[in-house]
């Protein structure tokens, strides 16, 4: 990032790193935000949807990563940010709606999780 600062008499440019250099971004993926393409539109992930946050975290300097298939309670660990796409359950498409999915509820050591990071700092960026 460039900053200029304008004198009178003369001008000078300042560069400076990234704000975020360094800086772990994790999203969720683990709760079924895949199943947003059973509806015929993008999926609510990471490279999907979230691509223009990606895209603008990793300019600040920002390491953008998934939690793939780990559960967010161990992935969360590295984290200075954690984004929550929706989740959701399965699309049942002759009905035109969604069925409660288990797998994309957050349990209570999840959400215990979650509510410690943010406590210890962390912060969160969630999604409905």
């Amino acid at each position: 990032m460039t900053y200029t600062h304008s004198h009178p008499s003369r001008s000078a440019t300042l560069s400076a790193a990234p704000p975020h250099v360094g800086e772990v971004v994790l999203f969720d993926a683990t709760h079924g935000q895949a199943n947003w393409a059973q509806t015929g539109y993008p999926s609510r992930e990471m490279h999907a949807n979230f691509a223009g946050l990606v895209h603008t975290l990793c300019r600040l300097g920002c390491t953008c990563a998934t939690t793939y298939d780990k559960p967010l309670t161990k992935a969360r660990a590295r984290a200075k940010l954690l984004v929550l796409p929706p989740p959701t359950g399965q699309y049942h498409a002759r009905q035109q709606c969604w069925r409660s999915d288990p797998v994309a509820l957050f349990n209570a050591e999840e959400i215990q999780a979650i509510l410690g990071f943010v406590r210890a700092g962390g912060r969160l960026l969630a999604f409905a």
